[in-house]
């Protein structure tokens, strides 16, 4: 789920990977025996295969609500933003 929580927010496949294999390890007991980095590989590969596109698909409606979550601004308020700053600096409307 969090693999493709993060494909729906724009990560990319190695981010995904890199992500899961940096912290996996430490939301786990220290005695669990597992292969991280064949793990981290798996589930990222999992969010970009074809069950990874149906349940992008069906999550894809809770993508602002994840992207504030990650304190990442959606793409539209950034670009809103700027206009707004480009009128008040030049006085001009967009």
């Amino acid at each position: 789920m969090i693999a493709v929580r993060m494909r729906v927010t724009g990560h990319q496949q190695a981010d995904i990977e890199g992500a899961i294999r940096q912290c996996a390890p430490a939301a786990r007991p220290k005695d669990e025996r597992r292969d991280w980095n064949d793990y981290a590989q798996r589930t990222a590969r999992y969010a970009y295969s074809a069950a990874g596109d149906r349940q992008a698909a069906d999550l894809g409606k809770y993508r602002q609500q994840w992207e504030k979550l990650e304190g990442r601004e959606p793409v539209r308020q950034q670009e809103q933003t700027k206009a707004q700053k480009i009128e008040r600096d030049t006085g001009m409307s967009l």
